[in-house]
């Protein structure tokens, strides 16, 4: 896999990246998949171990960790990120190693749990990846994975009104993106739809599926931290130049997926005004959103 960027998904890094998991909701998991019974994780595309740093804590004292991640950036910048979560003392060993998810450097049957958040929706060959996983992990040991709808994601309604016409123009905008996407080996951004699928086909056994519980909302007066981190995010996007995406990235992607170029060029106009339209309801205290969004978890065993 080829990368034409600095460091991926840079600009979804932020402060609001803390904010993606109810606690209780992932206590529940744990629970469920017996990680207190567990000792070694691999998390795959580990990035800033914001998710691997979620289960962790859950995990038996003395777990051995390895991250992993194609970028240099994030190699070199995740064990600074991950013990600034949680206890260096709670590991036994931890490593960081560059590495391709679809071709893992590691030896059969060597984790007890193998994991990755939002990965295999940005791979050429997500199914390519899982069995890979499915090599590395023990017998007796479980994959768990976290792969959203971004599709659903991108086209949710808030308080902003808009005609009939704008909104359809939105959806066929966000359709042709990620049609775009496929065509051109780049992934799904839907990825989550399929996702149980895809972990039964590998082989695993006791294939189940949750959706995250967790939303995002926008209510006046924007008091929580959360909230207060989204608006940050908003603001560095912004200045960016960037919303929550690229626009060169969607102006290519979408024209690929079969829409016009004057038609993408005009939505992401459209676009960058209403983003301006959110900051400028949010700055009146007028923007309402409940934040809901598709994110499936996966998960399944290694007979």
């Amino acid at each position: 896999m080829t990368q034409d960027y600095e460091a991926h998904s840079a600009e979804q890094f932020g402060e609001q990246r803390d904010y993606w998991w109810n606690e209780d909701f992932l206590e529940l998991l744990a629970k469920s998949w017996r990680l207190g019974d567990r000792s070694s994780l691999l998390d795959v595309g580990c990035g800033l171990c914001h998710w691997s740093s979620l289960l962790l804590p859950y995990m038996k004292p003395g777990t051995r960790f390895v991250g992993l991640d194609y970028e240099d950036r994030w190699v070199k910048e995740a064990e600074g990120a991950l013990f600034s979560r949680i206890d260096r003392e709670y590991l036994s060993s931890y490593s960081f190693v560059k590495g391709d998810a679809q071709k893992l450097p590691f030896e059969d049957e060597q984790f007890d749990v193998v994991t990755c958040q939002t990965v295999l929706m940005h791979l050429p060959n997500p199914e390519q990846a899982l069995s890979e996983m499915y090599r590395v992990v023990k017998p007796g040991g479980i994959i768990i994975c976290v792969e959203p709808n971004n599709f659903n994601n991108y086209v949710g309604l808030d308080s902003l009104e808009e005609s009939l016409d704008e909104e359809v123009d939105r959806y066929k905008l966000w359709s042709a993106y990620r049609r775009g996407r496929s065509a051109l080996g780049l992934g799904n951004n839907a990825f989550g739809e399929f996702l149980l699928d895809a972990l039964g086909r590998v082989g695993l056994q006791g294939v189940q599926g949750r959706l995250s519980d967790k939303v995002h909302p926008m209510i006046p007066p924007y008091v929580t931290r959360e909230e207060q981190a989204w608006i940050k995010q908003l603001r560095e996007w912004r200045e960016l130049g960037k919303m929550f995406f690229d626009r060169e990235d969607v102006l290519r992607l979408a024209t690929e997926g079969g829409a016009s170029r004057e038609f993408v060029e005009d939505q992401l106009q459209k676009l960058e005004a209403r983003f301006d339209r959110v900051s400028a309801a949010i700055g009146d205290g007028t923007y309402i959103c409940g934040g809901g969004c598709l994110t499936y978890i996966g998960w399944g065993t290694k007979s």
